[in-house]
């Protein structure tokens, strides 16, 4: 956990900068009415192309649009034939199928950005928005599948809420890139007008929530940073699960900001790829199967427009 006093960890000063110029163009571009100005954004939200030749010899990439205008799509990596392992390429199993839902408050950055661009390339070749990803598990864990199997639920510094003001979002104040006053506005855009942030799929434990105990919830990892002002209301989901009787493990980073994983430069970065891996493949039982992977915040606009 972070000292009382001291609001950012130790950092290399590329990345110090780097947050501070994140941080400057997310509060230039949103606006009042809780949209977003997308064209400033694009001078610091750097895009990348699909690359049908595979990176490094490991990974290629595709885009598939899930609709004609392109409104909803995602990026399809697939390691190459001589970057999977052994067993099984001999034996026939199917590769882990991982869904990854990636931050951006629900308004901010795409599939495409560059930094997670990245960060999906090195999660394929080494072996990914938590709140969504919780509820897309919910909902598939109410179906039965003939041909695949949901067995994981891998939740990178996920992003609930709740009215209530915890201890850490009070004592964390200037943390990298995070505030109270950011994250009220990603959920003032995010919620149907009239409701707060005690919405179920907000505080998903809170007064409004839904009983799971019932449903076959995944087995579930959770990733926390001492350095995120979120950290309270992810340790009270962890609680959440645990009283549920779901299986779920809890990893804390004391020394990890929000969006740490971004950063190959930081030792937790490599601590939490290999940890995703190690729980993938300690799931992984010849089945193709499905894991969701997020990080923070998953992409919805329903709510949150761009302009």
């Amino acid at each position: 956990m972070a000292d009382n006093n001291q609001q950012w960890p130790d950092l290399p000063c590329n990345i110090k900068l780097f947050l501070s110029i994140l941080s400057f163009f997310v509060d230039i571009t949103r606006c009042c009415d809780r949209t977003v100005n997308s064209f400033l954004m694009s001078f610091f939200d750097l895009r990348t192309f699909p690359s049908k030749k595979p990176i490094n010899g490991r990974v290629k990439t595709s885009d598939i649009a899930v609709e004609r205008t392109k409104i909803l799509w995602f990026r399809l990596y697939i390691p190459t034939a001589n970057n999977t392992t052994p067993s099984a390429a001999s034996n026939g199993a199917g590769l882990h199928v991982i869904f990854f839902f990636h931050d951006g408050g629900f308004t901010y950055f795409a599939p495409d950005s560059k930094f997670y661009d990245d960060f999906c390339y090195r999660l394929a070749g080494d072996s990914a928005g938590g709140k969504l990803a919780h509820h897309v598990a919910l909902k598939a864990s109410e179906h039965e599948f003939s041909r695949i199997e949901l067995i994981g639920n891998i939740l990178n510094q996920p992003f609930f809420g709740g009215e209530e003001r915890t201890e850490s979002e009070l004592r964390l104040t200037r943390a990298p890139f995070i505030s109270m006053e950011l994250t009220d506005w990603i959920w003032k855009a995010f919620l149907p007008k009239g409701d707060n942030r005690d919405h179920q799929t907000v505080n998903v434990f809170g007064p409004n929530s839904i009983d799971i105990s019932k449903f076959k919830f995944p087995k579930t990892i959770i990733f926390v940073g001492g350095y995120d002002p979120l950290q309270d209301w992810v340790r009270s989901y962890h609680e959440g699960l645990r009283k549920s009787t779901k299986e779920v493990y809890l990893v804390e980073y004391p020394n990890a900001m929000h969006t740490f994983y971004l950063f190959p430069e930081l030792p937790e970065c490599s601590s939490v790829i290999k940890a995703m891996r190690d729980f993938m493949q300690s799931n992984h039982q010849g089945w193709p199967t499905i894991q969701f992977l997020s990080t923070s915040i998953g992409l919805n606009w329903n709510h949150a427009k761009s302009v």
